[in-house]
This record gives C-alpha cells, structure tokens and sequence, in this order.
C-alpha cells in the first residue's frame, strides 16, 4: 500500500513539473531569443557606433520579442513580471540616454541580475511543484520570509534610534564657536519661505550669517527676500544653471562660493529652526569631531491628508540598513558640512549631476568616521512640513536615484515593500472576512511587526499623527509602490520636473 502512496506521489510530482516545464517553455524560449539578440545589438553598438536612429529600429527587435515572452507568461505572475523587467531593460537601447559605454554597462549587468532572479524563482517554483505544496504551507512561507524582513528592519530601527540623537553635549563659548552660513536655495517657493525665514531669525547662534538665493524664481520669492534685507538676511540672485548641472545643486554651489561661514547648514525652505536649534548641531559637530551630519526634521502639524497619504521617504531612511550595503541615511532637508572639507572633496563640481549630492559628502565624511545621521527631537526643536503633493514630487525624484538607478534594485525594492507590509493585510482581511480553517500564525505575526513598526517610527518622527500608523500602512505602501516604479519609468523613458526643471537625462 504504502508503495502504491508513493507510486501516486512520484506521479503526480512528475506531472506537475511536466506542466510547469510547458507553461514556462515559450515565455523563456522568446526571452532567450531575445536577449541574444540585445546581446548582439549591444555589441554592434560598442564595435560601430551606429546612429541614434538607426539605434531605435534595431532595438524594436529584440524588443517585440521580448514583449512577446511577457504576453505569453501572463498566466504565471512571478515570470511575467520578471519578463517585464527585461522588457524595460532592452527599452533602455532604444533611448539610448546615456554614454555608450555607460548604457552598454548597465545593460548587461541587469540582464546577468535578472538572469539569477529568475534562476531563483525558476528553483523555487519547482520545488512548490515538486513538493505539492499546499496554499496554507506557502502562506506560511511568505509569512515567513515577512517577518524575517521586518526582524531586521526592527534591529536596524533600534541601533538607529539609539545613534541617532544628539543627548549631552559640552557647551561651547561664544567667542569659541565657528562662523556659520545658514544657505536657504529658494525657487518659486513664495508660499513657504516667510514662515522658514522668520524661524531663522529667531536663532541665538551668535556668528550666523543668513543666504538666502533666489533660484531664477517665476513667482514674488525675490520680492519676500528683500523684504528681509534689514534683517540682516543677504539676497543671492541666481543664475542659469551651467549645461549639464542640474538646477539645485548649481544654486548649492553658487550659496557655498558666497558663504563666509567655516560651516554651511543647508535646508530647504519647509524646514522651520527654534532659536537653539543651530547652536545644538554646531556644538555637537564639534565635541564629536564631525565634518558633516544629517538631520530628519520632525513633522508636528496635524495635517490630515498629508499625513493619512504620507510618503515613506523618512521612514526608509530609518529602518533601512544602508550600512550593509556601503551606504548611510542622508537628506537634502537640513544637512550642515564644514566649508574646508567641502572644499577637499571638489565642491559641487564633484557631484553636479548627482540628483542626492549630499550622498557623496556623506560617504565620504562615513569613511573617515566624520559623519552623523541625526533624527531631530523636542531639544533640537527642528520641524518641517510640507504639502501632500510636494512630498510625492519629492519621492519621484528621490527614489530612483536612491536605488542607485539599478532596474532589479526597484523591483527587489518594490517586491519587499508588497511582502511586508501589504501581503499581511490583506491576508488579516480576508481571515476576518472568509474566515479560513487554516490560520498562519507566521501571516499574523508579520502583520503585528509591521504594525510596531511603523507605529515606533511615526512616535519619533510625526508624534502628532503617530495614531493614523495604525490605519494607513497597506495603503501608505501601494502608495510607495506606484512612486517607485512611476520614479524608475520617468527617469528611464521620461522627464521629472523639480521646480520647473528636467531632472533626468538627458536635461534638455
């Protein structure tokens, strides 16, 4: 009997993985078709350099191909979605934005990155296959790999809340303390820039000098900076920026030539300063040695949708463990460096088409162990608040860049996000709704570490709307979803304006 159980089992093991090698024979057939056919492509571009036109039609091939496999795998998810990258990667030949050699580069290196995902998906879905899994047992797994996710997201928040606040620090005398430029690049920023120029003059600091450039502005910014003229603020008129700069980063160049300060804090016109916030970061920067930091502003306003839509941009910033893979959190908000180190590390002309400059400048501080990410608390008294539609601007601009403008890194990204935070709720509504027989206690467990998550985050960050972390994380991550991968395709096929500037290339 028991070798007849057996006999069945091996039987229809075998005739699941039969199937399976059906269902994926064409889809995988036509992407490799077409891959030799980009390979070929690629290889003709770097031996000939054809023209751009003649580029495009050739590129429609291995393209149509490849769109082909997509259509074909539409039935099994995993691959169709996977297919659809390589179909975004072959796309890239034909806009041929970037340096041949550049464009050839990061081509190929996706294609290999996507060849061992799909290799991995391939091996993971046999083994389903081969197994017989039941749909509780893979629930579980997901549930699983979930909580794994979100076990090292919670470390990471803990060690980084643990670093990331300033605490006690030697008091400095006045006459002891360095010069400081407080550098404010404002375009069409009208609405804001009163109230962020107010907080400023409020500062005790008593060797600050206040830069405020108007960034070539097509509203009343230029008129609200002379306003404040007799207040000591200093009004910079900006210029054009030079080909090949992007807009802020030239206005940040043009602020650090001008400011007499020994250090520059830059920020931008939403982030707001209580009279001893300056003092705070100075001092510190000095008992701890530090040539740059960083520092999160804390949102305090009640602003309902604001906060309900939010963007995840600080969130990532804490709970992501950048120093595993040579990185550290850094943000354009507010972020103070020491003139002569800026200097040393060739200005902004080192990073002038850097979409996040302050990247660069923070590895490097990181390297010599003269950088601090900070997260602002009631004693550092730095705020900031901004419009739902800015952050989401400011998350298009910033999240592919951030990915280091790396295909798989979005969709790794964008599938990680799904798994931790949106797979578990849903699943938690459709137990209370369908009310399953089979419960996976690993489903329930992820949604909890989720929840705590995102709960302990918000109290450090936005205390005055910690509440709606209860509610508004499955749909704050779709929400993040559709920024990532609207991020990838506009700076991959389109154009992102920041202020009424092309920031993707090329900037025409």
């Amino acid at each position: 009997m028991s070798t007849l159980i057996t006999a069945m089992a091996s039987t229809n093991a075998y005739a699941s993985i039969s199937i399976m090698i059906s269902d994926l024979s064409l889809p995988l057939g036509l992407w490799a078709i077409g891959s030799v056919l980009m390979l070929v492509l690629e290889i003709y571009i770097i031996e000939f350099g054809p023209s751009e036109r003649v580029t495009k039609y050739l590129s429609l091939v291995p393209i149509t191909i490849l769109a082909g496999s997509v259509i074909t795998s539409i039935n099994i998810l995993w691959l169709a979605i996977i297919l659809f990258w390589d179909l975004l990667n072959a796309m890239r030949l034909f806009e041929r934005r970037m340096e041949d050699i550049v464009l050839i580069k990061k081509v190929a290196s996706a294609w290999a990155e996507l060849v061992a995902i799909k290799l991995i998906a391939a091996i993971i879905y046999y083994l389903v296959n081969y197994l017989n899994l039941a749909q509780n047992q893979i629930i579980d797994a997901i549930g699983i790999f979930s909580v794994l996710i979100n076990i090292v997201f919670i470390v990471t928040v803990i060690i980084r809340l643990g670093k990331s606040h300033i605490g006690k620090i030697n008091k400095i005398n006045n006459d002891k303390l360095p010069t400081v430029t407080l550098a404010i690049p404002a375009r069409n920023e009208n609405h804001a820039l009163k109230e962020a120029l107010d907080c400023a003059l409020t500062s005790n600091y008593p060797k600050l000098e206040i830069l405020v450039l108007d960034d070539c502005s097509q509203d009343d910014t230029s008129g609200t900076i002379r306003e404040y003229a007799h207040s000591g603020i200093r009004f910079i008129k900006g210029e054009r920026p030079v080909e090949g700069w992007l807009g802020k980063n030239y206005a940040y160049k043009l602020l650090a030539e001008e400011a007499s300060g020994e250090i520059i804090v830059f920020c931008g016109v939403d982030v707001h300063f209580s009279p001893n916030s300056l003092r705070r970061i100075i001092e510190y920067m000095i008992d701890s040695n530090l040539s740059m930091i960083s520092v999160m502003p804390e949102r305090r306003k009640r602003d309902l949708l604001p906060n309900l839509f939010s963007s995840l941009r600080y969130f990532w910033q804490i709970v992501f463990p950048h120093e595993l893979f040579g990185g550290k959190p850094v943000l354009s908000s507010c972020w103070a460096i020491n003139k002569k180190f800026l200097s040393n590390c060739g200005d902004f002309k080192r990073v002038y088409s850097q979409v996040i400059p302050e990247e660069y400048f923070a590895k490097v501080a990181a390297n010599n162990k003269k950088y601090k990410f900070l997260i602002s608390d009631h004693t550092l008294g730095i705020t900031t608040r901004k419009k739902f539609g800015s952050q989401l601007e400011t998350s298009v601009r910033n999240w592919y860049p951030q990915m280091g403008k790396n295909l798989n890194h979005a969709l790794s990204a964008a599938i990680t996000i799904l798994i931790c935070f949106i797979i578990p709720f849903f699943y938690l509504a459709e137990l209370f709704i369908i009310k399953p027989s089979a419960i996976s206690l690993w489903m329930i467990f992820s949604f909890f570490l989720a929840i705590l998550l995102h709960i302990t985050v918000s109290i450090k960050i936005n205390h005055a709307n910690w509440l709606m972390s209860l509610i508004n994380i499955p749909l704050v991550s779709i929400i993040e979803i559709g920024v990532l991968c609207w991020s990838m395709l506009m700076y991959e096929f389109g154009k992102i304006y920041w202020k009424g500037r092309n920031v993707c290339l090329p900037y025409k």
